[in-house]
């Protein structure tokens, strides 16, 4: 399964779950309330891979209002703009996981499994 959204920029939950090809992402900025439901406090975005490990990259995400959780099988974890969780960010890694986030504020921060870096 392939799974893209070429100019999503923002929406206040997403989960995705199973045996996924690729996830493609690349104009996501934020995972927050959205202009059209401004008082919409979104439930808890996941991402979980249960194939052949994949690298997601959310090369545009800045923002999590709320918690965000990664689990399963990544190869590499790549938010490279991502400055703020509301709340969790919880990592739990299948595979052996090389991830790189410059986090100035969150919540509560857990990471467990295989993870190389």
């Amino acid at each position: 399964m392939d799974i893209a959204f070429p100019v999503l920029e923002q929406v206040p939950f997403i989960s995705i779950s199973g045996r996924a090809s690729t996830v493609s992402l690349p104009q996501l900025s934020s995972l927050a309330p959205t202009e059209s439901n401004p008082s919409l406090v979104p439930d808890w975005p996941s991402f979980e891979q249960d194939g052949a490990p994949i690298s997601l990259d959310l090369p545009k995400l800045q923002v999590v209002f709320g918690s965000i959780t990664f689990s399963g099988n990544f190869s590499a974890l790549s938010l490279p703009r991502l400055r703020s969780v509301w709340d969790n960010f919880w990592v739990e890694a299948g595979a052996g996981l090389s991830i790189g986030v410059p986090l100035e504020s969150a919540g509560d921060l857990s990471f467990t499994g295989n993870i190389e870096r």
